[in-house]
Protein backbone atom coordinates (compact mmCIF):
# COMPACT_ATOMS: atom_id res chain seq x y z
CA UNK A 1 0.00 0.00 0.00
CA UNK A 2 1.43 3.15 -1.09
CA UNK A 3 -0.78 5.45 0.78
CA UNK A 4 -1.64 6.39 4.52
CA UNK A 5 -5.11 5.89 4.67
CA UNK A 6 -6.73 8.92 5.92
CA UNK A 7 -8.58 7.21 8.71
CA UNK A 8 -5.61 6.73 10.35
CA UNK A 9 -4.83 10.42 11.34
CA UNK A 10 -7.99 10.56 13.23
CA UNK A 11 -6.14 8.00 15.83
CA UNK A 12 -2.70 9.32 15.37
CA UNK A 13 -3.34 12.66 16.20
CA UNK A 14 -4.86 12.02 19.80
CA UNK A 15 -1.43 10.06 20.29
CA UNK A 16 0.51 12.92 19.04
CA UNK A 17 -1.36 15.15 21.40
CA UNK A 18 -1.20 12.69 24.67
CA UNK A 19 2.58 12.59 24.33
CA UNK A 20 3.51 16.37 24.12
CA UNK A 21 1.49 17.34 26.95
CA UNK A 22 3.43 14.32 29.12
CA UNK A 23 6.98 15.99 27.77
CA UNK A 24 5.85 19.32 28.20
CA UNK A 25 4.28 18.34 31.72
CA UNK A 26 8.16 16.56 32.15
CA UNK A 27 6.37 13.16 33.06
CA UNK A 28 8.38 11.71 29.90
CA UNK A 29 11.30 12.50 27.81
CA UNK A 30 11.18 13.91 24.31
CA UNK A 31 12.87 10.49 23.07
CA UNK A 32 10.40 8.16 25.15
CA UNK A 33 7.21 10.31 23.58
CA UNK A 34 8.64 9.92 20.13
CA UNK A 35 8.89 6.09 21.15
CA UNK A 36 5.65 6.17 22.52
CA UNK A 37 4.07 7.25 18.78
CA UNK A 38 6.17 5.48 16.60
CA UNK A 39 5.17 2.20 18.40
CA UNK A 40 1.24 3.12 18.85
CA UNK A 41 0.97 5.34 15.23
CA UNK A 42 2.18 2.13 13.90
CA UNK A 43 0.10 -0.80 15.78
CA UNK A 44 -2.74 1.88 14.55
CA UNK A 45 -1.81 1.75 11.06
CA UNK A 46 -1.58 -1.73 10.27
CA UNK A 47 -5.65 -2.08 12.59
CA UNK A 48 -6.40 0.92 9.90
CA UNK A 49 -4.99 -0.73 6.86
CA UNK A 50 -5.88 -4.24 7.77
CA UNK A 51 -9.55 -2.77 8.26
CA UNK A 52 -9.85 -1.14 5.37
CA UNK A 53 -8.65 -4.33 3.49
CA UNK A 54 -11.40 -6.40 4.96
CA UNK A 55 -14.09 -3.81 4.08
CA UNK A 56 -12.32 -4.10 0.56
CA UNK A 57 -13.07 -7.95 0.70
CA UNK A 58 -16.17 -8.35 2.64
CA UNK A 59 -19.15 -8.97 -0.03
CA UNK A 60 -22.03 -6.14 -0.76
CA UNK A 61 -25.28 -7.20 0.99
CA UNK A 62 -28.33 -5.50 0.38
CA UNK A 63 -31.47 -5.87 2.35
Amino acid sequence: MDKIPSEFYSHYQPIVDREMVQVQNKQKSLDEALRSIQNEGQVVLDQVIKNKVIKKEAPCIYL
